[in-house]
């Protein structure tokens, strides 16, 4: 999965960079941001309708007995995993090598009149690859709390698949018209974010009216409209307790988006706070808090989430305390990089 991984995210970021805020560049952005939001258990599942149900070209689970049949069974699980991680490092490396473009070394290399494909290739990446291998080395050590989804959607008997149903045992929950010219240019300049910020805004929207825009009761339980297709009385369908689910989708939104920001903000604010200290002070400070974080990534994020949970007790508030326990380590690794470059900035030199 991880070289899967480098091998989408390297050509994308090269694309996107080398045509900033062209055509190109928004493709990029735009995808790699609809795949930022697709569950990895999702795209499971999308692949292997493609892929197993429809095409027939893969096996749909297992692990098989030959080398051969173990390979088979493995590419969609690792394109699986791979298309998540991938659009993650393709974000941050696209920024990296944007910054890089504009950098002394490549404005030297210029100057000395080498070719713009060279310059790029031999100074512009390897200088950005910094703060993404970074990243890509928080995400391994997240991958195995992220491959006990996939392991389940795949039926793999993996460590992480047996770690969950380990500490499954232990613990229950139940959780229930025509554009004006200034502004066709702010949303040609700006595409990504104006297609955030709507996605963003129609969420919003959807949760505030979600008792107005509903069809139906969310938790009504109708024993005769079970596990019924999609229709026009029901365009999502009904689950097996034959609840409405467009109407559950819609009011699931009001928790989705309480989760999304406060298990993001409070680990922000942690991770934020250690990396910056660490990588500001170094010495024994760095050590300690990184010696943490290896800590925290040798467990798999899903299973120590749980595990926490089950301590604590079912409920959001718990699953809060438990997101800022394990979340803020990506931020801090990631924060401690970009303060130890920082420092021998030639403005924090200067500055000093």
């Amino acid at each position: 999965s991880v070289i899967l991984s480098i091998l989408i995210a390297v050509p994308m970021s090269a694309i996107a960079a080398r045509n900033v805020g062209r055509a190109p560049d928004h493709i990029v952005r735009v995808v790699s941001t609809f795949g930022i939001g697709f569950p990895p258990f999702w795209l499971g599942l999308m692949l292997i309708i493609l892929f197993s149900v429809e095409l027939g070209v893969l096996p749909v689970s297992g692990y098989g007995s030959t080398i051969g049949e173990k390979i088979a069974h493995l590419i969609l699980p690792a394109l699986t995993v791979a298309l998540s991680l991938s659009t993650v490092l393709t974000r941050s490396l696209r920024a990296a090598m944007i910054e890089s473009l504009k950098s002394d070394v490549a404005t030297a290399a210029r100057a000395r009149g080498m070719p713009e494909g060279i310059v790029f290739w031999r100074h512009v990446v390897p200088n950005s690859l910094v703060p993404t291998i970074n990243l890509l080395a928080v995400n391994i050590g997240w991958l195995i709390g992220g491959t006990v989804v996939v392991e389940s959607v795949f039926a793999l008997p993996g460590m992480g698949h047996g770690r969950r149903r380990s500490a499954g045992e232990a613990m229950s929950i139940e959780t229930t018209a025509a554009i004006p010219i200034g502004w066709n240019r702010f949303f040609g300049k700006h595409l990504t974010l104006t297609l955030g910020g709507g996605i963003l805004l129609f969420f919003l929207l959807l949760a505030v009216s979600a008792p107005i825009v509903a069809p139906y009761d969310p938790i009504f339980q109708n024993a005769d409209m079970r596990l019924q297709a999609p229709s026009f009385l029901h365009p999502f369908g009904t689950d097996n307790f034959g609840r409405d689910i467009l109407s559950r989708v819609i009011w699931g939104v009001r928790i989705d988006l309480q989760i999304a920001v406060i298990g993001v903000v409070f680990p922000f604010l942690i991770g934020t706070t250690v990396g910056t200290v660490a990588g500001f002070f170094g010495g024994i400070v760095d050590a300690l808090f990184m010696r943490i974080v290896d800590i925290i990534l040798a467990f798999p994020f899903l299973v120590l989430m749980l595990s926490i949970i089950a301590i604590l007790g079912p409920g959001l508030s718990s699953f809060y305390i438990a997101m800022a326990l394990v979340g803020w380590v990506s931020y801090a690794r990631l924060i401690r990089a970009q303060m130890l470059v920082l420092k021998g900035s030639d403005y924090a030199v200067a500055a000093v």
